[in-house]
C-alpha cells in the first residue's frame, strides 16, 4: 500500500521515527486511560494485557511481556496523591524506559 502526497504522487518512503512516535502514543494513551480510572479504564487495561497488544508491540520489536513489567515497576513506584490517586505521566517515552 502506497500513500498519496499532497501533490498525488505515492510516497514510496517509510519514517521509523514517525512510526515510533506513534507506537508511544498509542500506548501512552492506553496507560493514561487505566490511571485516570475513567469510563476507557478497563478497556485500556483489558488490551493491555491482551495478545491484541503482543501483536501491537512485534512489529516495533518491542517485548509486551518487558512493556508490562516496566509499566508495573514503574507503576508501583508512583507516588499517590492526597486524592488517593497516581498522577498522570504526561509523556510514556519518559515514563516508560523501554527502547521500541
Amino acid at each position: 500500500m502506497q500513500c498519496q502526497s499532497r501533490t498525488g504522487r505515492p510516497k514510496k518512503a517509510f519514517y521509523p521515527e514517525a512510526a515510533r512516535r506513534l507506537f508511544f502514543a498509542v500506548i501512552n494513551q492506553a496507560v493514561q486511560d487505566v490511571l485516570e480510572n475513567g469510563r476507557e479504564a478497563e478497556d485500556a487495561e483489558t488490551w493491555l494485557l491482551s495478545q491484541d497488544f503482543d501483536l501491537f508491540c512485534a512489529p516495533f520489536g518491542c517485548n509486551p511481556e518487558v512493556v508490562r513489567q516496566e509499566l508495573a515497576h514503574k507503576l508501583a513506584a508512583m507516588p499517590v496523591k492526597a486524592s488517593g490517586t497516581a498522577p498522570v505521566p504526561h509523556h510514556l517515552a519518559d515514563f516508560l524506559a523501554v527502547a521500541a
